[in-house]
């Protein structure tokens, strides 16, 4: 349930995005097909997620947010290595089916990722880790648009 919000989320954000109806979304999202942009949808999709985990659930794992901090990297990851393999089999003009298909997995992969850390025994410092990452990854996208 939690994967198809995300994935929702994320489409509904793309399209406002795309549809350039808010003024401010263009500055933040200045170039709507790139791999830049897309792990900026990731990233809020899933910043989305976690808010929304803290204010709904009662109880969550010690391990929460390095689980969700694990699930942003390698959804990220996956989606480097979609958007290669689009870039070098079919030209980078795959579509927007091939766009689905790819968001979909990237957030299935990154759901399994996140669930099988939560099954884990507590990591030792696991707040520390999934603060650390989680704000190395803000880090890393901020400093991106700062270079843009």
């Amino acid at each position: 349930m939690k994967t198809i919000l995300l994935f929702t989320s994320f489409f509904l954000i793309r399209s406002i995005v795309i549809s350039g109806v808010f003024r401010f979304t263009v500055l933040i999202f200045p170039d709507s097909d790139s791999l830049f942009s897309l792990y900026k949808f990731f990233f809020l999709s899933y910043t989305i997620l976690i808010l929304l985990e803290y204010l709904i659930a009662f109880e969550l794992p010690p391990n929460f947010l390095f689980s969700r901090a694990a699930a942003l990297a390698s959804a990220l990851l996956l989606a480097t290595v979609f958007q290669a393999s689009n870039r070098i089999v079919f030209g980078g003009n795959a579509g927007v089916s091939f766009l689905i298909l790819m968001t979909a997995v990237c957030f299935l992969f990154g759901q399994v990722v996140s669930y099988r850390l939560q099954q884990k025994r507590t990591f030792r410092h696991g707040y520390g880790l999934g603060f650390f990452g989680y704000f190395l990854i803000a880090g890393i996208l901020l400093g991106e648009v700062f270079v843009r």
